[in-house]
């Protein structure tokens, strides 16, 4: 008997050791994945700024706004803090001495001019990021959080001796494809590019980048195309190029280059290329010309006599699923602002259909779910009345996380007949922003 209970112990204390073994194999070290992607970030952008009382405010601003970073557009100091390291303690003592302010070079900032260097700037503003590909100031890109790429480039700017020329068949032509290429394949959401002039303007500037450069990033689709130069602020309507518009050409209007008017403040990704600029960074401000030749490819300026133009900066949110920006005014005497909103498009279709008589069906299917996680139907009796939401719960998508979609109907059951019925859908994502499908309606027999 004695042996038998040895034995069991025996037996029980190998499983027990056994058992200790396994699972100290199985628990994983809880460090944090390299390359684990966040939710969301924010970064300010501006570019001219000087060192006056309005820079004063754009810095402060820019301060309080919580962000990742900041990328500057160009044109510096102007020489309102001389050496370069003076403008750099400047800047550092309204933003932190290490908060990333990401530079860029500016016409003021190049080669011969009194007002300093990027290069000296460079070194008293140094990279924060950590991760940049390039040329830092110049010709540079970094990934962030796997949510973006951000590319620097400097079109017409003579640094270091050589004019920066971004021409068919040029290096850094081909360079520029290459980073935004590379970003695609990396599937990385979102394209970002910032530099310091213009091409198409309701301001005085003309197209000092060239137009290979600007039909490149239009060609490429990139998200969302930044730039100072212009001291003021100016939202493009959203431009591609396509079997009507071979080419956008500076001085003149093409209506078939635009694939979203903007009017509504918001743009379907991967439909074309977004462009803001942003010179409002403290010097004096230029004012915009609605009559202007290219006036029409810009769906937000300050128009005289309507808006009183204001410094400020920009305000951008990331996320996988959408890009959000606001002007965020810092000077007084003004209310003018902006915001805008470019979003993924997983809706493939959205309809209605009567199927008794107090009842609709709806149908829609998605291409994808990567981001979604349900659905709200919404719905108006009659053209002036309120939508409601129909549904208590929201709806579960059936393929969460997936890159894939999927064919969904769902029925109204009271549908009284003889109205007019308008519905539209509200798609979720995972970050908590919302995805609108247009408004359809219907007549219940």
């Amino acid at each position: 008997m004695f042996s038998r209970i040895l034995a069991r112990r025996v037996v029980c204390l190998a499983v027990w050791l056994a058992i200790i073994l396994l699972t100290w194999q199985s628990v994983p070290l809880l460090t944090a994945a390299p390359n684990a992607q966040a939710t969301a970030f924010t970064f300010t952008a501006v570019g001219d700024l000087g060192g006056s009382t309005n820079t004063d405010g754009v810095l402060t601003g820019i301060s309080n706004a919580g962000a990742n970073f900041q990328l500057t557009l160009g044109d510096l100091s102007y020489g309102a803090y001389a050496p370069e390291t003076a403008w750099c303690s400047y800047v550092q003592s309204k933003v932190g001495a290490t908060f990333p302010f990401e530079l860029g070079a500016g016409n003021h900032d190049m080669d011969a001019q009194p007002t300093g260097h990027i290069n000296n700037f460079a070194a008293c503003l140094p990279d924060r990021i950590g991760n940049l590909t390039g040329a830092y100031g110049k010709q540079y890109y970094f990934d962030y959080q796997n949510l973006a790429r951000i590319i620097f480039i400097s079109p017409d700017l003579t640094l270091d001796g050589e004019t920066y020329a971004y021409t068919v068949g040029s290096a850094r032509y081909d360079w520029l494809v290459g980073a935004i290429d590379g970003a695609r394949s990396a599937t990385l959401p979102w394209v970002i590019v910032a530099m310091h002039k213009n091409c198409i303007s309701t301001g005085v500037k003309s197209c000092e980048i060239g137009t290979d450069l600007f039909n490149l990033l239009v060609a490429k689709k990139v998200d969302l195309v930044l730039q100072g130069h212009e001291h003021n602020y100016q939202r493009s309507k959203q431009l591609a190029l396509n079997a009507t518009c071979a080419a956008i050409a500076p001085n003149q209007y093409d209506a078939p280059c635009v694939t979203d008017d903007g009017t509504d403040n918001t743009y379907a990704k991967g439909a074309g290329m977004v462009l803001v600029i942003v010179g409002t960074g403290g010097k004096g401000l230029y004012a915009s010309d609605p009559l202007d030749s290219e006036a029409n490819y810009f769906a937000r300026i300050a128009v005289p006599g309507v808006d009183v133009a204001r410094h400020g900066f920009l305000q951008v949110s990331v996320s996988a699923s959408a890009l959000s920006g606001q002007f965020v005014g810092t000077s007084p005497g003004s209310t003018f602002s902006d915001a805008f909103r470019i979003h993924t498009t997983t809706l493939a279709n959205f309809t209605a259909r009567v199927v008794a008589a107090n009842r609709v069906r709806l149908d829609w299917t998605t291409t994808s779910e990567r981001t979604l996680v349900g659905f709200n139907v919404w719905r108006r009796r009659g053209v002036r009345g309120a939508f409601e939401k129909l549904n208590i719960a929201r709806l579960p998508v059936r393929f969460a996380g997936q890159p894939f979609g999927a064919a969904y109907f769902w029925r109204d059951r009271r549908a009284l007949p003889g109205n007019k019925y308008f519905y539209k859908l509200k798609l979720i994502h995972s970050d908590g922003t919302g995805e609108w499908s247009d408004v359809i309606k219907v007549k219940a027999p």
